[in-house]
């Protein structure tokens, strides 16, 4: 039987075209009142698939509001006979409401596709060894954040379909559903009841399973047991306000003093299982502090008035939705929970929107796309005490139920919690035992480190069962970024997995019909025994790769004497520290020039200008850019580059170039190989600011781009970075046991890391915990600490005039026949690329990694270029495949090709003798090569010194911006 009418693409074009025009008409008729827009063009919808589907539309009408006018469905399309149509017309008017896709994407609401419901209820309903039972008498499927109704309509047909002997108006008590969006809750109701295609059947009766409510905000039997402590444990949200008319920290400031207090006294929790205690326990996580007055203790019988009523209020104004109470036939003793959770919950994360306040506030429309910062809200706040008033509200309110995710997610992570991951917890919570969980989140389940305590949990005691990531490059869901990536996963609440079925990077629904990848949990934790974050992999062969290297190996972040363990530190952050910054057109418009060290210098108008080579006889002279030098008495100020994310390359801080414009829109220049390694920053600090923000930012130490991606041509893009500040785009790293740091980057600069790494990375951002968790060899390792090795990536990431004091340190530690070619040697791309992959091989080595395994990490890496630029190719290849490195160059000439052949010729090598030192050193240095370029290194570190000396000397100018 079928579950309902196979719409061709055709149809649901036709059907999406009726949907708009019929809003059109109703913006047109009604103007902005958005509800009534909504009820009109709901109404004309309803009427055409009730007659479509040769049911009464005045039944149809009836389940709908009747303030608002009919409008009919336009002549110029055929009937629709989808109820799906109601969701999709609920979608349309989201997207006109907002006028932007700044509100839309602030409520994290976007319409699921029938192509990816219908697969992937199919295999929730398969899934073995316990199928679900279908009996409608008995089987209870619930959607807690159900929109216009879309999975539930999905898992009615697939009902119908599987069991067409059933009547079909049974079905109607095994769907519940819940939502904040009232109007949603009217088209779910009406579609279902179109479904359900039955005259006979009152609309009425998906009004008590269908219901308003807020999912995360209620409180059950189990919470009664306790005053909840963890709901004052949180900010007021104005500890830094700065407006005009209250004081800033008020607020924060009570609620310090109540759990001062409350410390001393221990409240007392007396309930009963009534509305009103439910009510009473839940409004104390969103208590005002302006209000901690009324909040009685004990908390005994009788409760006074004035804190009933507030908690009534705050339930009827928050929508409070206590689950056992609101579907007690689920809540049963005989049954405790549902049987299948399953939906599309929001995705966004709990942030503070202030953009988003001010512009409903004030009606400002412009302010979607102004700064708003906090000069902005100050002035915005001044001009309205009641605004300033709303605005703390917000804030305070906003804190409050950040402060219940977290405690629903067991998170203290300072990280704005996700709401899908919230959905995810609250919902396993009211599973029966053996209850399924099946919903489409956020990747942060899998891969975010504040998930974590909710991937405990279903690794231990709620058993994940299928977890197949999506990335929507193919448009899965429509105006939603193509880079996103989401997982559909499948839970069986008190039943611990042993392995799990995945699949990564999925693009279409066909994976969620049989994701072939089995992961064990036990190889999960071995991955990863502190994040628990679940890797990427592909297949058994990625796996068997990781797990053979980690044998090899550590994990840089172990706690183990021959692990990296680095430091990890973020130097200046170029928004909260913004007053410290100056545009470099800024500066060189104030007199500012370019020393020799890319260091910009402060010089009197009137200074002598001279001949640079007089600097090299002369330590009073600092030599330019330009060519010329000036005494060192006419330099007033220094002002130091900011590293920045885009500038670096492989073992390159000096990669690209800014030319204009700021953010997204900034154009910076490729540099290649062959041009000087100077840098063109965007913008600048003064040492003098520097030196008050007190960041150690001395070199030499490790920088790497704080944003990646596992699809981009490096996931780690790390450098060598001298005595230069890094913005927060660049975290740095050291190594207390090996202050240059060569050993350490030549791992972050090779191939096989960066193979290593990608199936750990999920989102945009190489945190912390990710690198801590990342494979490399041991740091003791024979190989790395050689000299050859040492100078051989020395000469590949030390090219900047700065590094010369690096070159020094080097130097002295260095045999004697190796000292006289320490020193930068530019050289053309080949070259480098070669260089490079020698490198590769001696990290492959290190972690006891075969050529054959260098093969496979660099497969597909050897088609064509026209093939690699091809997107009729490159779909088919893995996403997460370095195919996309050197691919303008011909094959045998990519740093891929040419690190398989170096992995071979290193083996063939270290086979033949058992001198590593010497075996490297013939391996990697060229005994004909010599310095070349900037040379000089004496002469170069002695003109740092001169500057820094005679500044340190003078008080700097005032500010002359």
């Amino acid at each position: 039987m079928s579950c309902g009418p196979a719409v061709p693409d055709e149809r649901i074009r036709q059907t999406r075209l009726g949907c708009r025009d019929l809003l059109a008409r109703a913006i047109d008729l009604l103007g902005p009142d958005w509800d009534k827009v909504l009820t009109a063009a709901a109404r004309g919808l309803a009427t055409a698939l009730a007659t479509a589907r040769r049911l009464d539309p005045a039944h149809a009408r009836a389940s709908l509001p009747t303030d608002a006018p009919d409008l009919a469905w336009p002549a110029s399309q055929p009937l629709p006979d989808d109820p799906e149509a109601l969701g999709w017309l609920h979608e349309s008017w989201l997207a006109a409401r907002a006028r932007d896709t700044w509100s839309r994407k602030a409520t994290g609401a976007f319409y699921t596709p029938t192509t990816l419901i219908e697969p992937f209820i199919e295999r929730v309903f398969a899934d073995q060894p316990d199928p679900l039972n279908a009996d409608p008498a008995t089987l209870r499927i619930c959607d807690p954040a159900c929109g216009g109704g879309a999975f539930l309509l999905g898992a009615l047909r697939h009902l119908r379909r599987r069991h067409p002997d059933v009547a079909t108006g049974d079905w109607s008590t095994s769907l519940h559903g819940v939502d904040l969006d009232p109007k949603a809750l009217q088209l779910t109701r009406t579609a279902l009841w179109l479904e359900v295609g039955d005259d006979q059947l009152d609309p009425a009766v998906f009004a008590e399973r269908i219901r308003h409510g807020d999912a995360l905000l209620g409180a059950g039997p189990e919470d009664l047991q306790a005053w909840p402590e963890r709901a004052f444990q949180r900010s007021a949200g104005d500890a830094g306000h700065t407006g005009p008319h209250l004081p800033a920290g008020l607020r924060d400031g009570r609620l310090r003093e109540f759990r001062e207090l409350r410390a001393a006294e221990p409240p007392e929790w007396t309930s009963s299982s009534d509305s009103a205690d439910r009510d009473l326990w839940t409004a104390a996580w969103l208590w005002p502090a302006t209000s901690l007055d009324e909040l009685p203790f004990p908390l005994r019988p009788p409760v006074r008035a004035e804190a009933r009523a507030l908690a009534s209020s705050l339930a009827q104004r928050h929508s409070f939705l206590h689950w056992d109470l609101a579907f007690p036939e689920v809540f049963a003793p005989h049954r405790r929970g549902f049987d299948l959770i399953l939906g599309n919950p929001p995705w966004d994360s709990a942030r503070l929107e202030a953009r988003s306040f001010f512009r409903e506030a004030r009606g400002a429309r412009g302010l979607a796309n102004e700064p708003l910062g906090a000069t902005e809200r100050h002035a915005l706040c001044a001009a309205s005490h009641e605004l300033e008033s709303a605005w703390l509200d917000h804030c305070e309110l906003h804190a409050a139920r950040t402060n219940r995710i977290r405690h629903l997610l067991r998170s203290t992570g300072r990280a704005a919690p996700n709401l899908g991951l919230a959905f995810v917890a609250r919902s396993l919570d009211l599973l029966r035992a053996g209850g399924r969980l099946a919903m489409l989140v956020p990747s942060a389940l899998h891969s975010d480190l504040g998930a974590r305590s909710l991937r405990q949990r279903l690794l231990a005691d709620d058993g994940l069962r299928v977890l197949v990531g999506f990335e929507n490059r193919r448009g899965l869901f429509e105006d939603v970024d193509a880079r996103f990536k989401f997982d559909a996963v499948i839970a069986v609440r008190d039943r611990p997995p042993s392995r799990i079925a995945t699949d990564f990077m999925a693009t279409t629904a066909e994976a969620l019909r049989s994701p072939g990848f089995d992961l064990e949990v036990a190889q999960v934790r071995a991955a990863s025994p502190r994040s628990l974050s679940i890797p990427e992999y592909r297949d058994a062969a990625e796996r068997a790769t990781s797990e053979r290297a980690l044998r090899a190996g550590l994990r840089l972040g172990d706690d183990d004497a021959h692990a990296f363990r680095p430091s990890f530190q973020r130097e200046l952050d170029l928004s909260l520290d913004a007053g410290l910054f100056h545009d470099r057109p800024d500066l060189e418009a104030s007199g500012y020039q370019r020393d020799l060290l890319d260091r910009w210098v402060l010089i009197r108008p009137d200074a002598e200008r001279l001949p640079a080579e007089r600097a090299r006889d002369d330590a009073r002279l600092l030599p330019l850019a330009d060519g010329r030098a000036v005494p060192l008495d006419a330099v007033e100020d220094l002002a130091l580059p900011i590293l920045e994310g885009r500038m670096l390359g492989p073992l390159r801080i000096a990669a690209k170039a800014w030319i204009d414009g700021r953010g997204r829109r900034a154009v910076w220049h490729e540099r290649s190989e062959t041009e000087p390694p100077r840098l063109e920053p965007r913008v600048l600090i003064r040492a003098a600011d520097l030196r008050r923000k007190r960041s150690d930012t001395s070199g030499p130490k490790l920088g790497f781009m704080a944003i990646g991606s596992a699809t981009n041509a490096y996931t780690m893009v790390a450098a060598a970075v001298p005595a230069i500040p890094c913005g927060n785009s660049v975290p740095c790293l050291r190594t207390p046991h090996d202050p240059l740091g060569l050993g350490l980057l030549a791992v972050l600069g090779s191939l096989p890391f960066d193979a290593l790494l990608r199936p750990r990375l999920a989102g945009l951002n190489l945190n912390r915990f990710t690198l801590d968790e990342a494979i490399t060899p041991r740091a003791d390792h024979a190989l790395l600490g050689t000299a050859a090795l040492r100078l051989h990536v020395a000469r590949l990431a030390w090219n900047h005039p700065l590094h010369a004091a690096d070159w020094l340190a080097l130097r002295t530690e260095l045999p004697p026949r190796l000292r006289a070619l320490a020193g930068p040697r530019p050289g053309s791309r080949a070259e480098r690329t070669r260089q490079l992959a020698t490198l590769d091989a001696v990290v492959a080595n290190a972690l006891d990694l075969t050529p054959d395994d260098m093969a496979w990490i660099c497969r597909d890496c050897d088609r064509e270029v026209q093939a690699l630029h091809k997107p009729a190719t490159t779909r088919d290849l893995d996403p997460k495949g370095l195919w996309r490195i050197d691919r303008d160059l011909p094959a045998d000439r990519r740093r891929t090709s040419l690190a398989v052949a170096a992995s071979q010729q290193l083996a063939r090598l270290l086979e033949q003798s058992d001198d590593v030192e010497t075996t490297l050193e013939q391996f990697l240095i060229d005994p004909r090569s010599e310095p070349r370029g900037l040379d000089d290194v004496p002469y170069l570190d002695q003109v740092r010194r001169r500057l820094e000396d005679h500044l340190a000397t003078r008080e700097p100018p005032t500010d002359r911006r």
